[in-house]
């Protein structure tokens, strides 16, 4: 999933409460499935996360710049973070990455 840093402090959310709340659009996530985040500031795979909760109500408002969607979301719950280049954006499109698109 791609995290566009200019809309919310996903960085911040999940430095605070261990979490972000995520809005599916086109992609439906069920329980326990594992999603990686796209974080745009970064340009590449910040984020290893676990999905804890479905349709569920956003917990992560504080941190979105402006009003935050009041929409049902997806609870992603922090498992692991990159700290490396090997998920850089430069590197994923080798291997087929069609590039982050909020």
């Amino acid at each position: 999933m791609f995290a566009n840093e200019e809309k919310c402090n996903h960085i911040l959310s999940f430095k605070d409460q261990g979490i972000i709340s995520w809005i599916e659009n086109k992609i439906k996530f069920a329980l326990n499935d594992t999603v990686y985040v796209f974080v745009s500031s970064d340009k590449r795979i910040r984020y290893k996360t676990k999905v804890v909760a479905v349709n569920c109500r956003r917990r992560d408002a504080k941190y979105w710049y402006g009003i935050a969607p009041n929409d049902t979301t997806s609870m992603l719950q922090l498992v692991q973070e990159f700290s490396g280049n090997e998920l850089d954006e430069q590197i994923l499109l080798r291997y087929g990455f069609k590039g982050g698109r909020s």
